[in-house]
C-alpha cells in the first residue's frame, strides 16, 4: 500500500489525525473477496506476502495460543483483500506486511500502507470469531508467573491493544461463519469514545444507561510448562452503539467504516 514505506522503526509524522486518510472512512461498504487463484495472481504481481484475538462469549474460558492465531490470520487475510481493493481504487499505493518485524510487533502494528501523497498509515488487525452483536476492546493485560508447584511467584501488567498499539487504525474483523463484517476505526478517536462511554455508563441516574460491561479472558502463556497465564481485560461494546455514534456526523468526526465481505463458495467450503 505504499510507494515509499517508512523503514525500520522510524515514526512517520501523522500528527494531524490523518486527514489525508479520511477518504477511506465512508458509509458502509461491501467488498467482494477475490478467489484463491485471483489472490495468488495479484500477490505475485505486487510481490506481497499473503499472510490475537479474543472472544468474549465465555469469560471463564481458557484460550490457547495456536487456535487464536489461526483466527487472527483469517482476519488478516480479509484485510489484505480490502487493501488490494484500495490499491485498485488508487486510494493507496502499496501495503507492507510488517507482522514479523520485531519493532512493529512490539507496537501492535500489522500492516503499513502508503497514500498517494507519500504519507504512511499503520493498521492493527483484530479477529473475533463470535456472533454476539458485541466487540471486545482490550484495555489492560495482567499476567501471572507460576512455579513448578503452581504457586504465583510474579505478576506483570501491560496496556491492552486500545492504548498500547501504535497503529492509526484498527481493522476489527468478525470471522464467524454467519457474519463476514469488519469495522475500520480510527484508534485515537475510538479510545476517546470508549473512555467517555465507559465512564458514562457508571452513572445510574442517566436516562440512557449503556452497558459497557467489564470482561476478561484467561489465556495460557505459550510454551510455559508451569501453566503461567494472563488475562485480556476490557469492555464489551454493543455494535449498535458503535454504529450509532457514527451516524449523522461529519467526515471529520467519523471514526468508523463498516465493510461487508462477500464470501465465495470456495471460501465457504474452507469454513
Amino acid at each position: 500500500m505504499n510507494p515509499s514505506i517508512a523503514s525500520g522503526c522510524n515514526e512517520p509524522k501523522n500528527n494531524d489525525l490523518l486527514q489525508d486518510f479520511l477518504c477511506l472512512l465512508q458509509p458502509e461498504v461491501t467488498v467482494s473477496a477475490p478467489s484463491s487463484k485471483q489472490k495468488k495472481a495479484e500477490l505475485a504481481c505486487s510481490q506481497q506476502k499473503v499472510a490475537d484475538t479474543w472472544s468474549a462469549r465465555q469469560p471463564e474460558r481458557i484460550y490457547q495460543f495456536e487456535p487464536q492465531l489461526k483466527k487472527g490470520k483469517k482476519a488478516e487475510a480479509y484485510f489484505e483483500d480490502l487493501a488490494h481493493v484500495w490499491i485498485a481504487q488508487k486510494r493507496i499505493c502499496k501495503v507492507e506486511d510488517v507482522r514479523e518485524i520485531p519493532c512493529h510487533r512490539r507496537e501492535d502494528v500489522d500492516f503499513i500502507c502508503t497514500l498517494p501523497n507519500g504519507r504512511v498509515v499503520k493498521f492493527e488487525v483484530k479477529g473475533d470469531s463470535t456472533n454476539t452483536g458485541n466487540m471486545f476492546v482490550e484495555s489492560h493485560v495482567p499476567g501471572y508467573t507460576l512455579d513448578e508447584k503452581g504457586n504465583i511467584v510474579e505478576r506483570q501488567t501491560e496496556l491492552g491493544w486500545l492504548y498500547k498499539s501504535k497503529a492509526d487504525y484498527v481493522f476489527y474483523c468478525f470471522t464467524h461463519p454467519e457474519i463476514h463484517k469488519a469495522y475500520l476505526m480510527n484508534m485515537t478517536k475510538l479510545a476517546a469514545w470508549v473512555d467517555a462511554m465507559t465512564l458514562r455508563c457508571n452513572f445510574v441516574h442517566l436516562s440512557q444507561k449503556r452497558s459497557f460491561q467489564l470482561r476478561g479472558a484467561k489465556n495460557t502463556k505459550e510454551n510455559d510448562p508451569n501453566g503461567s497465564y494472563y488475562y485480556g481485560i476490557g469492555v464489551i461494546i454493543p455494535l449498535k452503539d458503535v454504529e450509532a455514534a457514527n451516524r449523522n456526523v461529519s467526515a471529520k468526526e467519523r471514526f468508523l467504516t463498516i465493510y461487508n465481505f462477500e464470501v465465495n463458495e470456495e471460501e465457504k467450503k474452507e469454513e
